[in-house]
């Protein structure tokens, strides 16, 4: 394997200075007592344990009713368990090529529609998981990921002056998107990308996610309840 080039930059050192014996890959958030982390294994030096998901503000999962009759959704926060489950398993594909989709029922209907394709129920449900699934990768996650890919190719030109406009290009994207690209410009790509050329392969399903969770508020506006912030 071709290594980085003496001197080379990490892109890690862009972050804040962390508090001595604090890593910002090892993190961990207190809920209830426990500790709430991400492990996710791989050949990409993923097996870290993965942090900052879920916040301490943390309250009791659950639908609630106010006082108008419309339904509150639970904040994405609230099920700490929930949300590990859905990060790891849309991680899990993310190494695979293979990206948790969008439900199918949501493409096939239009604003203009006056019936739900489904429930309300499903619709809520799918709205507080694709909200989960479009969360931006944490950024010393993305930092983790994006250099384990970056170890193949070595430095590239003019990196010092360049290293910061990488992380723009990844900062917005999901835990699994981001796996799922670099995996893609490991497979396809000679040379490390430019910083433009590395949104070339993010794959549509993401964009089709993000369509998504904004068709969902849409469909719940139509029966009123709040859809996840």
């Amino acid at each position: 394997m071709v290594r980085a080039a003496q001197g080379f930059k990490k892109i890690g050192n862009l972050l804040p200075k962390q508090e001595s014996g604090q890593s910002a890959l090892s993190e961990k958030t207190e809920s209830n007592g426990r500790s709430t982390s991400i492990k996710i294994t791989g050949s990409q030096n993923l097996g870290r344990e993965q942090s900052k998901l879920v916040g301490k503000e943390l309250s009791e999962a659950g639908y609630k009713t106010k006082s108008n009759g419309t339904t509150s959704l639970p904040s994405v926060d609230t099920n700490p368990v929930e949300v590990k489950r859905i990060l790891s398993e849309a991680a899990a594909q993310g190494k695979t090529g293979v990206l948790v989709c969008a439900m199918p029922w949501i493409k096939d209907w239009q604003p203009s529609n006056i019936n739900l394709p489904v429930p309300r129920e499903a619709i809520e449900a799918e709205n507080v998981r694709l909200s989960i699934l479009n969360r931006p990768c944490p950024l010393d996650m993305g930092i983790a990921i994006m250099e384990s890919t970056l170890e193949l190719y070595g430095k590239p030109d003019n990196w010092d002056l360049t290293a910061e406009f990488y992380l723009e290009a990844i900062e917005d994207l999901p835990m699994d998107v981001l796996i799922d690209t670099m995996r893609s410009v490991r497979m396809n790509c000679k040379w490390f990308p430019k910083v433009s050329e590395i949104r070339d392969y993010i794959d549509k399903t993401h964009w089709l996610r993000k369509s998504g969770e904004l068709m969902t508020r849409v469909m719940l506006r139509k029966v009123g309840a709040t859809y996840a912030a």
